[in-house]
């Protein structure tokens, strides 16, 4: 009854929100959002796909630690990070209502579920999941076991962060602080590949006899 009736809230407000010009240029965007987080997703899942069908057809399956290790990455940083540009919902609202603990982690779980960066994590780790069943069928039902496992602490991991967090990110301060680490983080890899060359560069007139 309690989840039926924070469901039918939800939709409400939603249903409002189309009411004005500026819920339903909301509307539009989430909708071009969507289309472009679901291109990412399929793309990544294609691309870590083929990755694991490799390393596996290579014998190499100790190096599918490296796509896991990016997924992680991205799953935990990406979330954070997306706050700095949008008003998010504080699931910590959910504790003035008279709700016991089972409840109120599932909802939070719920929560998590439904977020972009957990739909394209899941559909990465499925596109993992059908390289490496085409690679090795007999390591496909192992595969799904480890990789459903991993799924499941991401979503917990990154619940437990934004627990966390959440009221600290709930700033408009913040938010701005950790916008401007955003574009620091994007910037600072396009000096890295100059640097790097530099150094390459210089390191093998040093070799040279």
């Amino acid at each position: 009854g309690q989840f039926a009736a924070i469901a039918w809230l939800r939709w409400r407000i939603f249903v409002n929100s189309l009411r004005t010009v500026r819920g339903r240029l909301e509307m539009v965007s989430w909708i071009l959002m969507g289309l472009g987080f679901a291109l990412f997703g399929l793309g990544g899942a294609f691309g870590l796909g083929a990755a694991a069908w490799f390393l596996v057809s290579r014998g190499t399956v100790e190096w599918l630690a490296g796509p896991l290790w990016g997924v992680l990455l991205y799953w935990q940083i990406f979330p954070v990070m997306a706050t700095a540009f949008s008003e998010n919902f504080d699931a910590s609202n959910f504790l003035r209502f008279p709700l016991a603990y089972r409840p109120y982690f599932l909802l939070r779980v719920i929560y998590g579920a439904l977020d972009p960066s957990t739909m394209i994590g899941t559909l990465w780790l499925i596109g993992i999941a059908v390289g490496i069943g085409i690679a090795a069928p007999q390591l496909l039902p192992w595969a799904v076991f480890v990789l459903a496992v991993f799924a499941a602490f991401n979503i917990l991991l990154n619940r437990a962060i934004f627990s966390w967090i959440e009221r600290w990110l709930a700033q408009r301060k913040t938010r701005e602080i950790f916008g401007i680490v955003f574009f620091l983080f994007i910037i600072s890899f396009q000096l890295s590949g100059p640097l790097i060359n530099y150094y390459v560069h210089h390191a093998g007139k040093g070799a040279t006899p």
